[in-house]
């Protein structure tokens, strides 16, 4: 039906609002083949992949926060994927693209050992000029410097983390002092599909073997961020198998 009045003489007043409207991206998005299959968090983890070693931690999982903030917090289903794959990884290494508030940051640092250190990098709005801004619905989201983080610095545990503030398509792993490999990179910066491709291949290359790769706001039924879902679907062509985890708009790939 769509096919048959995009060819008629009507179409062109409504092509504009069509694309504008985020009903393009949509509808591409849908009639691809989704090569993501949805599988539970505790089927992700018993995965038997020889080089993903699972170390349950002993303490418990730790959401308490000392504040609260209004917006840009996980849902709390997401939230607790989080926890049980830091459980099962017990990681050295975390690795963080979109900092914003730092709530995810501050679930990083509360739930890993000690030694643990954890990089977050963002941007802030002291980076651009307001007419670009305005402009830009994701830069419209973008936190001022002092409050990128926020949630992470109220916390004992802030000093495991390392703020990076850069833009991700020009980072460089050899400009500053990074470990060689990550045990966990989580992607949740800008939803352009540029921008998720540069940080997922900016991410292979330091993820360890075994290690996990974790996407944010994945929505299966292309609901929003449909760049997010477009990219790694197309990811998935190549690298199999990679998995949206139940009842959670994260999706995940591990590094055989």
């Amino acid at each position: 039906m769509l096919k048959s009045l995009k060819e008629s003489k009507s179409w062109r007043p409504f092509s504009w609002l069509y694309r504008k409207s985020g009903l393009k991206s949509v509808v591409y998005s849908r009639s691809l083949k989704k090569l993501v299959r949805t599988i539970s968090i505790e089927d992700f983890l018993r995965l038997s992949n020889p080089s993903l070693v699972l170390k349950r931690k002993s303490a418990p999982y730790n959401l308490s926060m000392p504040f609260q903030i209004e917006s840009g917090p996980m849902p709390f289903e997401d939230q607790q994927a989080m926890l049980k794959i830091l459980s099962f990884l017990d990681p050295n290494y975390v690795f963080e693209f979109g900092t914003n508030w730092g709530v995810t940051t501050a679930i990083f640092a509360q739930n890993t050992s000690p030694s643990c250190k954890i990089y977050t990098l963002d941007i802030c709005r002291e980076m651009f000029d307001e007419e670009t801004i305005k402009k830009d619905r994701e830069l419209n989201m973008v936190l001022s410097k002092e409050n990128v983080g926020w949630a992470y610095k109220q916390l004992q545990e802030a000093s495991k983390v390392k703020q990076i503030f850069q833009d991700s398509l020009k980072l460089n792993w050899k400009e500053a002092d990074y470990p060689d490999f990550f045990d966990i990179i989580f992607v949740d910066a800008c939803h352009k599909y540029n921008y998720v491709k540069s940080d997922t291949e900016n991410s292979i290359k330091k993820l360890k073997t075994g290690g996990i790769l974790l996407w944010h706001d994945y929505y299966p039924d292309v609901s929003a961020w449909t760049d997010v879902f477009r990219y790694i679907n197309d990811f998935a062509k190549t690298y199999q198998p990679v998995f949206h985890l139940k009842r959670t708009h994260i999706a995940a790939w591990i590094k055989a």
